[in-house]
């Protein structure tokens, strides 16, 4: 079962979320695997689905993004079978991850999501949470689908910007 190369890479996954202390997007974790040419797209999707059906990881799903983390299972899996992770590929996790670090860190604390309100129009929800603190939280109305999508996405690479400003204005 372990020359399985889509339990290797299940594994990588695992021991990827278990080394960081944030979740990371499902785009964050398929870079690395294709730049690092460990898989293909279609075998990286069909892992991650399957570590989300396991339960060995789960997934935290809005209109805009995707988020994973490792659950109890998965570590209590990961604990049992890091060993047959070679020690090369975790050496390009860990340097990844320590190089990585501050962009993983502010892309799952930024979050923007939207859902259609009352009267037609749609309320996206924009944070800022560092740990278990929410720095910022806001709801704007939005007249359609659209514009709220294009506010969260904008929000995603903008929100520190953004934060600064008000806190610049307000203090």
């Amino acid at each position: 079962m372990l020359n399985d190369p889509n339990t290797v890479h299940k594994l990588i996954i695992l021991y990827m979320l278990n080394k960081t202390q944030f979740m990371m997007t499902h785009t964050q974790l398929k870079d690395i695997f294709l730049s690092k040419e460990w898989m293909s797209y279609f075998s990286f999707q069909n892992v991650i689905a399957e570590l989300v059906e396991s339960k060995l990881i789960a997934e935290h799903k809005t209109k805009v993004t995707q988020k994973y983390n490792i659950t109890d299972e998965g570590i209590t899996t990961l604990s049992f079978f890091e060993d047959k992770i070679d020690d090369e590929v975790k050496n390009e996790i860990n340097e990844y991850l320590a190089q990585n670090k501050i962009k993983i860190k502010l892309e799952s604390s930024i979050t923007g999501d939207f859902t259609e309100g009352p009267n037609n129009n749609y309320i996206a929800y924009l944070d800022i949470i560092d740990g278990k603190d929410t720095l910022i939280k806001m709801e704007l109305e939005m007249p359609d689908a659209d514009a709220a999508l294009t506010i969260c996405e904008k929000w995603k690479n903008n929100a520190s910007k953004i934060y600064k400003y008000i806190i610049e204005q307000l203090l």
